[in-house]
């Protein structure tokens, strides 16, 4: 087990950071979705660039999470690969956050 292994054991024991990180991975997960439906799609970059109103730059930047993207670039890109985001709420494991 390298130092990092160690470290996301420890880590994960705060369930502030266990939280965060389930929210990283859900939305690592949504991303990696919306490209793969992309490429089923068959659109092109350009296409998805030119329907979404940006430069194709921007989309693939977006694909190599290489920008942190907010939900509305989220929703912008399933469109452009012809689907939607719907919203959805779970129960979470963790204690609310203080005020």
């Amino acid at each position: 087990m390298d130092d990092l292994q160690r470290m996301m054991i420890k880590d994960l024991q705060d369930p502030d950071f266990a939280a965060a990180y389930r929210d990283a991975e859900s939305r690592s997960a949504l991303h990696d979705k919306l490209v793969n439906l992309r490429l089923a799609s068959a659109r092109t970059v350009e296409e998805v660039a030119k329907h979404m109103g940006v430069k194709p730059e921007r989309v693939r930047d977006y694909e190599a999470h290489r920008r942190d993207a907010l939900w509305g670039m989220h929703q912008r890109y399933a469109r452009a690969v012809g689907h939607r985001l719907m919203w959805a709420i779970g129960v979470s494991d963790a204690e609310p956050a203080a005020d």
